[in-house]
């Protein structure tokens, strides 16, 4: 498997450590939010929410219905929409397609432990370069927070920064937010060592029957 160029860790976003308010939180669709149901856990010395049957349906929904409407861009509209994301991390190459991580539920599950050779200084970089690789292929992408919920979170902010410039400093903070679909990534605490769906590639999914 050819290893893609792994972006720097994001520069301006937040500390989990300093601001412990975000490690409560889940991304989907689009913005931070608080979890429906859950109970609380100890992760890479974080205190999170773990996500509950509420908070996958809810992820589970938005990703189904950002992954049909990203695919539906093609690859050259994918690539114009992921570019600036690249100029912003200084990437000069559009990400090599690539399919990193655990297929479940319709979409593609991505954490550290799940990325082979993952280097343990920059953890938050492995998963944008993991991220950036699926969704040029037309994936929608849950990051998974389990032992390193703090490099899941630094991830989403170097993907998909708030607009505004909030959790940006200096020059960056007047830039709009990478036009990035609000339904295409997702982030959610979960147990560590398995994806949040269970071993059942088709568990969890409302919007698409059973197959088999």
């Amino acid at each position: 498997m050819v290893v893609p160029l792994m972006p720097p860790a994001p520069a301006h976003g937040p500390d989990p450590q300093a601001d412990p308010e975000v490690a409560l939180a889940h991304y989907v669709g689009g913005a931070w939010r608080a979890p429906l149901d859950g109970r609380m856990a100890l992760r890479g010395g974080l205190n999170v929410v773990l996500a509950g049957p509420r908070d996958l349906a809810r992820a589970q929904s938005a990703l189904c219905a950002g992954r049909e409407a990203w695919r539906a861009l093609g690859t050259e509209g994918r690539q114009a929409c992921l570019a600036p994301i690249r100029r912003r991390l200084g990437l000069t190459a559009p990400p090599a397609p690539c399919l990193w991580g655990v297929p479940v539920a319709g979409v593609r599950c991505l954490s550290v432990q799940q990325i082979g050779g993952a280097a343990p200084d920059a953890p938050a970089g492995v998963l944008i370069a993991a991220a950036l690789g699926a969704l040029s292929a037309g994936e929608a992408v849950l990051l998974l927070g389990q032992e390193q919920p703090g490099a899941a979170i630094e991830a989403v902010f170097g993907l998909a920064p708030p607009a505004g410039g909030a959790g940006q400093a200096g020059a960056d903070a007047a830039r709009p937010a990478p036009p990035l679909p609000a339904g295409v990534l997702a982030l959610l605490h979960v147990e560590s060592g398995a994806p949040p769906w269970g071993d059942d590639p088709q568990a969890g999914r409302p919007s698409e029957p059973r197959r088999g």
